[in-house]
C-alpha cells in the first residue's frame, strides 16, 4: 500500500527550505570561484562575475605550470595576500 503525503511531511519539507537555500548559497555558489584557477581570467567593465567567468578565456592547467615551472615557485606560494 502506498503511503500518502501527509500533513506532518509538508511541515517538514517547509522546515527543510531555509538549509537547503543556505547549503546552496554557501557549498555550491562559491565553487564558481575554483574555474578562476583554469581560465584567463578578465574582468569586462560593466559585466557580472559569472559573466565574467564565462566569457574568458579557457586555459586548463597552463597556470598551474607557470607557477611550478618558475623559478620563484615559492614566493609565488607565499604571496597569497592582496597588494594594499
Amino acid at each position: 500500500m502506498k503511503k500518502k503525503w501527509t500533513r506532518d511531511d509538508t511541515e517538514l519539507s517547509l522546515l527543510a527550505i531555509p538549509t537547503f537555500i543556505w547549503y546552496i548559497l554557501f557549498s555550491f555558489l562559491p565553487m564558481f570561484g575554483v574555474l578562476i584557477a583554469f581560465k584567463k581570467y578578465r574582468v569586462y567593465p560593466g559585466e557580472s562575475f559569472i559573466y565574467n567567468i564565462v566569457h574568458s578565456e579557457w586555459v586548463g592547467f597552463d597556470n598551474f605550470s607557470y607557477i611550478l615551472q618558475s623559478n620563484n615557485f615559492l614566493i609565488l606560494l607565499r604571496n597569497t595576500r592582496p597588494i594594499t
